[in-house]
Formats: C-alpha cells, sequence, structure tokens
C-alpha cells in the first residue's frame, strides 16, 4: 500500500505532466510569425544639408544592401537662433524620400 506522500507525488507528477501537455498542444497550433530581419545593415550619408537629388543616392545605398540609413545635419541649420529650433524643408523631403521604397 503506498503511502499518502508517494500517492501525493504521484498526483503532483500527473499534473504537471497533463500541464506541460496542454502547453505543447497551444504552441504546436499556435500560427508561426514571420520573424523580423536578423540585423541592420546601415550606411550614413551627408545628403540632408544640401538641396541636392536624393533618389538615386538612396537607391543606390538600397541596391549595395543597406537596410537603414542615417544623416547628420549642421546645428547652425537646426539651431538658427539661441534657443529656436527648426526642421527645414530639405530634412522633411529627405525623411519622405528615405521612406519610400526603392523603385
Amino acid at each position: 500500500m503506498r503511502t499518502h506522500a508517494e500517492m501525493a507525488a504521484q498526483n503532483a507528477f500527473s499534473c504537471r505532466t497533463i500541464a506541460c501537455l496542454a502547453l505543447l498542444a497551444c504552441l504546436s497550433s499556435a500560427p508561426a510569425v514571420r520573424a523580423e530581419p536578423a540585423f541592420i545593415v546601415g550606411v550614413g550619408t551627408h545628403l540632408m544639408n544640401y538641396n541636392r537629388p536624393l533618389h538615386k543616392p538612396l537607391m543606390l545605398t538600397a541596391e549595395a544592401g543597406f537596410n537603414s540609413v542615417r544623416d547628420d545635419i549642421f546645428w547652425s541649420t537646426a539651431e538658427f537662433a539661441p534657443h529656436h529650433l527648426r526642421i527645414t524643408p530639405q530634412w522633411r523631403n529627405y525623411l519622405r524620400t528615405a521612406k519610400e521604397p526603392p523603385n
């Protein structure tokens, strides 16, 4: 005859087994989710401070395999007067063009 402790241990084992099997069933029936790219390959440009066509250089970065771009700005352009910051139309154009998918 089994002791109370042995029966309790057997009961706990059965509950854990059932819980694990239920979890496994839930996980195996869940739909697969597409993973994000493993890593980002980026390039730094110096295009935002000048009023130049942007499409071609940004297209070339995409063709070269870069999936991220960053640019710098002149602080004197951002802060045209003490404590007065602005975003110029060239910057907005750069951001809009960089968001467009490459052709």
